[in-house]
């Protein structure tokens, strides 16, 4: 027998056939949601590469599964600001990342329907997202100020929120056919402030949303205020 991981599984009637490369794993349910998604090439994606998918961070709590992602950009800017100098140069002083923007087009032919069991396939295999979860889905993440993690095959970008998606029908894709683009943006978090406790209130540091007392000015004061001497 030879030196590897598998038994050798003897070729006979009666004995089933075993997969011979552990690397390679194909999930039923990909290759039901590759199949009806219109895309050949999603079906050897579903089998090679990580799922693309938006996800919920930390809990990992799949958001939107689409059938296919047909287009994705990545648009990321940084800022250097300048100031004038003498002879009619500049200097760069600073720079500023600003939020990257990306856009998906994803598509969704409602494969999600097919585990009611109808047409023969057991409930407990995963084919997608139906049309109506996919859409609502969509709505619910357009209103919401959660953010998202895209896992993408190639990288993980973190801190998205929804700001814009539409979609379309068309009966040269197939009238159940969804195409989505949404748009998303990054969320930059800013650093928390840090408090500390002082002896005296005249000693302690500005406070975000602290709270402002009145005082009521002199006459001296009020006579200012008003145009008086």
């Amino acid at each position: 027998m030879p030196l590897i991981d598998f038994p050798n599984v003897p070729n006979v009637p009666g004995v089933p056939s075993i997969a011979r490369n552990p690397d390679f794993s194909a999930d039923f349910g990909d290759l039901v949601s590759a199949v009806t998604s219109g895309n050949p090439l999603s079906i050897i994606e579903s089998v090679t590469s990580p799922r693309w998918g938006i996800y919920l961070p930390d809990t990992m709590e799949k958001m939107i599964e689409p059938d296919s992602v047909l287009a994705f950009e990545y648009r990321g800017d940084a800022r250097i600001s300048d100031y004038p100098v003498e002879e009619g140069g500049f200097r760069s002083y600073n720079k500023v990342l600003q939020p990257f923007d990306i856009r998906m087009k994803m598509t969704c032919s409602g494969a999600g329907t097919l585990t009611s069991g109808s047409v023969g396939l057991s409930s407990g295999i995963s084919a997608g997202m139906t049309r109506e979860t996919f859409l609502g889905t969509l709505e619910a993440m357009k209103a919401s100020l959660l953010t998202f993690n895209v896992v993408t095959p190639d990288f993980v970008y973190k801190s998205l929120n929804l700001v814009h998606f539409d979609y379309k029908r068309t009966n040269t894709e197939g009238v159940t056919l969804l195409t989505a683009e949404v748009f998303m943006r990054e969320i930059m978090q800013t650093v928390e402030a840090s408090y500390k406790t002082v002896s005296t209130d005249s000693a302690a540091d500005t406070k975000n949303q602290g709270t402002t007392n009145t005082v009521t000015p002199s006459p001296t004061q009020s006579a200012a205020i008003q145009g008086g001497s």
